[in-house]
C-alpha cells in the first residue's frame, strides 16, 4: 500500500492511522509501548507523525513491528 503524507498538515491521513491502529491492536499497555517506541525511534508524537515509509513497512508486516516494540521494552525476554 502506497502511503503519502497529507501536504497541508504534514501528517499521515486519518484513514491510514486508523488502519495502523487496527493492525497493531492491543490494549492500553501495548498502545503505551507503541507510543514510547515511535517517539524514541522516529521522534513522532503519535502515529500521525510517522514517516510514510515507516507506515508502509508496518502495514506490510505488522507482526514484525509489534515484535520490535516488545523487544524494545523487554530486551532480555526472548519469544
Amino acid at each position: 500500500m502506497k502511503v503519502t503524507m497529507n501536504p497541508v498538515t504534514g501528517r499521515l491521513p486519518a484513514n491510514i492511522v486508523q488502519h495502523l491502529e487496527r493492525l497493531v491492536g492491543g490494549g492500553p499497555a501495548q498502545e503505551a509501548q507503541v507510543s514510547a517506541y515511535i517517539a524514541d525511534q522516529f521522534q513522532a508524537a503519535s502515529l500521525f507523525y510517522l514517516p510514510a515509509d515507516v507506515a508502509e513497512k508496518i502495514i506490510a508486516n505488522p507482526a514484525r513491528f509489534v515484535e520490535l516494540v516488545k523487544q524494545y521494552h523487554e530486551p532480555l525476554l526472548t519469544f
